[in-house]
């Protein structure tokens, strides 16, 4: 089984969600005066159907919320990335 974890990562303005030590999938975002807008957010193809996306966007919206900072603007884009099927 995999290992999943999920951070936020400030330095580059996103949360990101990590399979075995590697970043599955991101979601950008942008700091204002009392606002958080995330503006972004990706999973990579080979881990399509596998609910990280979920799992990125609701870890990230909590922990918006348990700081208790940041209203949330959500302004997010999904797009996949990595080979195409045809």
């Amino acid at each position: 089984m995999a290992d999943v974890s999920i951070r936020n990562n400030p330095r580059e303005s996103r949360y990101e969600i990590n399979v075995d030590e590697a970043v599955a999938g991101f979601a950008d975002y942008m700091l204002t005066d009392g606002l958080i807008t995330f503006t972004h957010t990706e999973i990579a193809a080979a881990h399509e159907g596998q609910g990280l996306g979920s799992q990125l966007v609701r870890f990230a919206l909590d922990d918006v919320r348990a700081t208790g900072e940041r209203s949330v603007l959500p302004r997010s884009e999904e797009r996949r990335v990595g080979k195409e099927s045809s």
